[in-house]
Order: structure tokens, then sequence, then C-alpha cells
């Protein structure tokens, strides 16, 4: 694979978003522009055109519309314009009170979460080129930041930094589940956002309420069942204490994210990367990323 520079700016302008949708990358700058590239292979990216504007927490695509979330609780709405290559704001609408931290684009509905502790739901409404934006419910979601969710059907999972995830149903947020994470003295902030696929939430920054050791956290969207998954310890490697010793000697493991693939899911904590398969949470590959950013395989 090339290596494509995608942002060179000076000042340490850092990439604060990025979605991809129909061969087309969004990526949301610190320094105040989303930029626009082109790839039919992920293998080049080719840059399109930029738009200056506040700068974005948040972006995701819809087709050819995207939504972005501002520092300031802004939601704007632009269209991207295939024959120019231009992105173009539509509307702009104060939703939040404070930094929008995730965006969920489905259809004409968007959800958006903040660290005012609200959720929003909201109706996309296009008129040619003429956009506005209906506010269908809002919800005080947590006693602290709402940080990420993730949506399954009709069901919204929402995490905060009250260390709580909260399931929610339908347009009218009604409450039908609640997780709360805490052990003795320790709390998690959870930052890292949620995913969802194949029927189950996928929770991170969680802990064993067992034996207290980090893990990933999946829950059954239909059942409400609980798995916790180890990151220390799989079923490769149920008695290797040493495996176990040098992930606690070398590294504090706190998932960062994580991905559904067809079968399973990727979960990236720290510099390990375990790929998981369905519907056993088997660990059926693990990677360990060395200081001189080599892959390395550890064997089954």
């Amino acid at each position: 694979m090339n290596t494509t520079l995608l942002t060179s700016l000076p000042g340490m302008n850092s990439i604060l978003s990025i979605d991809y949708c129909e061969n087309r990358l969004g990526i949301s700058l610190s320094h105040g522009q989303i930029r626009v590239y082109t790839s039919t292979d992920l293998e080049e990216f080719v840059f399109l055109n930029e738009l200056k504007i506040s700068p974005q927490e948040v972006l995701k695509w819809n087709g050819e519309t995207m939504a972005t979330g501002s520092c300031d609780g802004d939601i704007n709405m632009l269209q991207f314009i295939p024959k120019t290559g231009l992105l173009v704001i539509r509307c702009s609408q104060n939703i939040h009170k404070d930094i929008i931290k995730d965006i969920i684009y489905r259809h004409d509905i968007i959800y958006t979460c903040s660290i005012d502790n609200y959720v929003n739901i909201l109706r996309l409404s296009i008129d040619s080129d003429y956009f506005s934006l209906i506010r269908i419910n809002k919800v005080q979601a947590h006693n602290g930041w709402v940080t990420g969710f993730a949506l399954l059907n009709d069901l919204l999972l929402s995490q905060g930094s009250d260390n709580t995830y909260t399931i929610w149903k339908g347009f009218e947020m009604k409450k039908i589940a609640q997780l709360k994470y805490t052990k003795e003295e320790h709390s998690y902030s959870l930052i890292s956002k949620p995913n969802a696929g194949h029927e189950w939430f996928l929770l991170a920054d969680t802990q064993s309420q067992i034996d207290g050791d980090a893990c990933v956290t999946a829950f059954h969207s239909k059942t409400f069942q609980i798995v916790e998954i180890s990151l220390y310890t799989s079923p490769i490697h149920s008695q290797n204490d040493v495996i176990k010793e040098n992930r606690l000697a070398n590294t504090h493991m706190q998932v960062q994210c994580s991905v559904f693939t067809e079968n399973g899911f990727i979960v990236a904590a720290s510099n390990w990367i375990l790929f998981y398969s369905l519907p056993k949470f088997i660990i059926r590959d693990e990677y360990q990323i060395d200081s001189n950013s080599e892959i390395n395989v550890i064997p089954n």
C-alpha cells in the first residue's frame, strides 16, 4: 500500500475526525478545515477540495451529504457536488450548548450527543438546495458528558463519563437497560466509542466484574446477555501466565477502538490487535506492534 500524506499544514494541525463513504474520504482538521479526497481502491487518495469552517469535532457521510458537529454545539449540513468537488454548507443550526462528541446519520435521521449531557434526535428535510433540521426528541442521557453511542435497529446505546451505558428504544428514547462500571475506588471515564454489529453492542474501556482485569464487554441487543471478553488471556493462551504478565508489565490494556467484520470483530488495545470470531468470542489471531512499528504475530 502506498502512503499518502493527507495533511502537512504547520502548527500541529491534527485530525479530529474522519469518515469514508462511496470512495470519498472526509477529514476534519483542528485548524478549521474539512478536506475531501477520492479513492477507488484505498491505495492512493486524490485531494478534491477543502472547506474552511470552525473546528468540527465529528463528521459523518450519508451519500453525498455530510453532517458535522462543532465545538460550539452547531450541526452543519454539507452537500458534496460531484461535478466540482465542492462542499457547500446548506444549513447550520445550534443543537447543543457545548462540544458535539458523536453523530449517527441514518437516512433522514440524525442522532447527536454532547458534553452537555444530552442526546438529540433530528429529522433532515431536503427541498432542492434547501436543508432544514427538525428536532424529534431531546433527552438528558447521562449525569455527565455523553461521549459516544451506537445504533442497532431501533435500539440506541449511549455511554457517558458517569461510567454508565444506557439502552434506549425508538424515537421516544424509552430507557430499557443500564450498565454501570465501577470497581472499588476505581472508575472509568468511558471515552473510546462503542460499536455495534451482529446483534451485539461492543463496549470499550470496561473491566471484569469478576477479577478486575481490563476487558471488552459485549451486550446482546435482544437478550441483554452480557459477555466479558478478557484482553489479557484467551482460550488460545488460557493457562499462559507469561502472556498475561507480559501485557501487564508493558502496557495498561485499554481499548482504543473496535470494528466489526463479516465473521467477528477486531479490537485495538494499546499496542495489541486482537481478532475475535463469533459467536463464541474466541481470539482467532493476536498481533503486537513493537517499538519499531513492526507487527509481530503471536503464535497460536
